[in-house]
């Protein structure tokens, strides 16, 4: 169901059978689907949300591949593709119909990919995870390298999560046996 951002009153339904993973923007709902034994990513624009436009698959995975949840931020969307032996972190830009790896590791977890785009320059957060640390992750997209960690965890009795961002700061989901909390953090 499709609310208004305001009173939250109802607007439109949209079927979307399987959908596990749910992002918005101002123009466009996407999300991940599991369908016929493979992750889907679907995009419907909703310019007008009272009459969303027609559902468009994006990604997809096959084989052991998995799609994580996706990040949007006006029309580009950030996903992270888990396969045996690569992860990666894509954007995909939903007015160019076009995408391409941002970031990639034989040896370490990419996942949980936020996008914020600013006047000059727009941000990636990530969580970044090896056998010994977890490290939530900003770089600046188009930049070389991995970014720089802003927050960082050892051990595995916790998982660091979803992430978020905002004008200056990053958000993140802490999941720890049965506990849950969210982390602001400057970026």
């Amino acid at each position: 169901t499709l609310l208004d951002r305001a009173t939250l009153q109802p607007l439109a339904e949209v079927s979307a059978p399987g959908v596990d993973a749910v992002a918005v923007s101002e123009g466009w709902l996407v999300y991940r689907a599991h369908r016929d034994g493979r992750d889907v990513l679907l995009t419907r624009s909703i310019v007008d949300p009272r009459n969303p436009g027609e559902e468009r698959a994006f990604a997809a995975t096959s084989g052991l591949g998995q799609l994580g949840r996706p990040g949007v931020d006006d029309d580009l969307v950030v996903f992270a593709i888990a396969k045996p032996h690569v992860n990666r972190i894509v954007r995909y830009g939903l007015d160019t119909e076009r995408g391409r790896t941002v970031l990639a590791s034989r040896t370490s977890a990419l996942s949980n990919p936020a996008v914020r785009r600013g006047k000059k320059v727009t941000k990636l957060a990530y969580v970044r995870a090896n056998r010994k640390r977890q490290r939530v992750m900003v770089k600046r997209l188009g930049g070389q390298g991995h970014g720089h960690s802003v927050y960082s965890r050892k051990g595995r009795k916790m998982a660091l999560w979803s992430t978020a961002l905002s004008a200056d700061r990053v958000y993140v989901t802490i999941l720890r046996g049965g506990g849950e909390r969210i982390v602001s953090v400057e970026r």
